[in-house]
């Protein structure tokens, strides 16, 4: 697809790899630009590098900042409220077995909540542990980011939604 200025679209659905597709897209169509453009081409690389190193440089930062975001509000909030939600059930059961009257339904309940409260806990334990990562080049990194963080992400805010489904909201 085209832009109307004449731009072609990336068809890349992360930020790190978009910047590697425009760095070579903007490298070839400054070569090709006719008569002199002021800049030799060694210039032009060189700009063009930096410009890419900078662009993936924030593309780390702020997958890192969002992701150490979402395990804290996970383990500061989310947890507690699910854990207290799994506690106010568990006494429900209870409370409804010590009557004499079925529990089925609630026991169904906590199995559900309880169930995503270890796969939300699971999730959060795999991000935390992926933002410890280190590597070699500002490129390895954000690979690593697009391809290890960013679905841990996912998973978490995929557990989180259905966990925030199940708890009221006044927990």
């Amino acid at each position: 697809p085209e832009l109307g200025s004449g731009a072609a679209l990336v068809d890349e659905p992360h930020a790190a790899g978009a910047t590697l597709a425009l760095l070579d897209q903007s490298a070839r169509e400054l070569r090709e630009e006719p008569g002199d453009v002021g800049l030799a081409h060694e210039q032009i690389e060189s700009e063009l590098h930096a410009r890419h190193e900078v662009a993936v440089e924030t593309y780390v930062k702020t997958v890192n900042v969002e992701a150490q975001l979402m395990v804290l509000m996970a383990n500061r909030y989310i947890l507690p409220a699910a854990l207290q939600y799994q506690k106010d059930v568990a006494d429900s059961v209870k409370a409804t077995r010590d009557a004499g009257a079925s529990t089925r339904e609630a026991k169904r309940v906590l199995d559900r909540i309880a169930g995503l409260i270890n796969e939300f806990r699971t999730s959060t334990d795999k991000l935390s542990k992926a933002l410890d990562h280190h590597a070699p080049s500002v490129e390895k990194h954000a690979t690593f980011m697009r391809n290890t963080v960013v679905p841990a992400m996912e998973a978490l805010r995929e557990t989180g939604d259905e966990i925030e489904l199940l708890v009221p909201h006044a927990i």
